[in-house]
């Protein structure tokens, strides 16, 4: 394909310095989305599936953290016979 064969959002694209995937769905999907802000690409969809599992993970973490935390100070209050809180 020539430059002069290429559709004008192609070019608008290859403007702002963006060169579109050979995959004409995902280039005009990439189009839509940064020049109107309609039609996220699935790479937004699927990154937002991942900041939710990382949030997800992070909120398990700081549970075992916590829980490791009370286990550690049961041990210690046990061993210098301290009233537990």
């Amino acid at each position: 394909m020539t430059t002069e064969d290429r559709p004008q959002w192609i070019k608008d694209l290859q403007d702002y310095g963006i060169h579109p995937p050979a995959d004409r769905d995902k280039a005009r999907e990439l189009y839509e989305f940064l020049m109107h802000g309609t039609n996220p690409p699935k790479v937004t969809q699927r990154a937002k599936l991942i900041r939710q599992q990382q949030k997800q993970s992070e909120g398990l973490r700081q549970a075992r953290l916590e829980e490791s935390r009370q286990t550690m100070a049961a041990l210690v209050a046990r061993r210098h016979h301290l009233p537990r809180s």
